[in-house]
């Protein structure tokens, strides 16, 4: 599926209102004691919320990448790794953003944070070694 430039303004938009009803229903459903004693099956989702929510910031943050709107693609990366730390696709292209905005100590942070978490990954070193 592909969205036109014109429009990625409003489907921004649209996708926040529909974050903010899911994290009403899912924080109203966390409150609710009785709902965790009788649905087993809670844990599941809350973890495929989760996913879904870290995907959307993803995508979000890479869409204005794309536009070269750095500001918003490294809000957006940051509210991605704030629901996923372990997220590395979200760390290549928090390092790309910041090297983009010259801000380089933050781009060599996230390559040493792929590196991390994935230490095979020699894409990441070359990255690293970019940036320095």
């Amino acid at each position: 599926m592909t969205i036109e430039i014109k429009n990625i303004g409003h489907a921004i938009k649209k996708t926040e209102e529909y974050l903010s009803i899911r994290k009403k229903d899912f924080l109203l459903e966390k409150k609710t004691s009785l709902y965790h004693q009788t649905r087993l099956s809670y844990e599941p989702s809350k973890k495929t919320l989760y996913l879904q929510l870290r995907d959307l910031y993803y995508r979000i943050g890479i869409s204005y990448e794309r536009m070269n709107d750095f500001d918003k693609s490294l809000y957006y990366l940051v509210k991605c790794l704030w629901v996923d730390t372990t997220f590395t696709n979200a760390y290549v292209h928090l390092g790309f953003v910041y090297e983009m905005m010259n801000d380089y100590t933050n781009a060599i942070l996230s390559y040493k944070k792929i590196i991390e978490l994935r230490p095979d990954d020699l894409s990441a070193y070359w990255r690293l070694a970019d940036a320095y």
